[in-house]
C-alpha cells in the first residue's frame, strides 16, 4: 500500500497523540517544498518533496529537523519517530538530572558559606575577648605600677 506524504503525516500525527507528546502544527512554509513543521520536544517534522540538499538548506535554522520523503514506508518513519523521542526523553532526563545536581550543589555552597561566616564571626569575637583581656591586664598592670609607687613613697617619707 503507497501512502501519500500527506497520509504518512497523518499517521505521524496518530502517532505522536498516541504517544502522549504534545505538537504543534505550525504552518506551511514556502521554502523549497517544505509543506508542515510540527515542533515536539524542540525538533521538526517536516514534509519534503525534493532532494536532502534542499531540505536541509531549507531548514537548518529550524531547531533540529526529522525528514519525512515520500519513498520512505511507513514503518521506517514510525521508527524514526520512535527513536527520536527516545532520545530527547533521554537527553531531557539528563537536563533534569544536571539541573538537580546544580542546585545541590548550590545547596552546599550556601552551607559551606554559612560556615564560614561563622567560624569567621567565632574568630572575630575571640579576637575581640583577648583584645579585652589583655586591656584589662594592662590596666591591671598600670594600676599595680602606681599603687607599688606610692607604697615606696610612703617609705621614703617615714624613713
Amino acid at each position: 500500500m503507497n501512502l501519500t506524504i500527506e497520509q504518512k503525516m497523518e499517521r505521524v500525527k496518530e502517532f505522536l497523540s498516541e504517544s502522549g507528546v504534545h505538537y504543534n502544527e505550525n504552518y506551511e512554509s514556502k521554502k523549497a517544498g517544505v509543506l508542515v513543521h510540527i515542533y515536539i520536544l524542540r525538533y521538526n517534522i517536516a514534509i519534503f518533496k525534493g532532494s536532502d540538499q534542499e531540505a536541509y538548506m531549507a531548514t537548518r535554522g529550524i531547531y533540529a529537523p526529522l525528514f519525512v520523503r515520500e519513498e520512505e514506508t511507513m514503518d521506517f518513519i514510525l521508527e524514526k519517530m520512535h527513536n527520536l523521542l527516545e532520545k530527547r526523553k533521554e537527553t531531557l532526563a539528563l537536563i533534569l538530572q544536571r539541573e538537580e545536581q546544580k542546585k545541590r550543589n548550590i545547596e552546599i555552597a550556601q552551607q559551606l558559606q554559612e560556615e564560614a561566616r561563622l567560624r569567621r564571626e567565632a574568630k572575630k569575637a575571640a579576637h575581640e575577648e583577648r583584645m579585652r583581656l589583655q586591656a584589662e591586664e594592662k590596666r591591671r598592670r598600670e594600676i599595680e605600677k602606681v599603687r607599688g609607687h606610692r607604697k615606696r613613697i610612703v617609705r621614703y617619707e617615714k624613713a
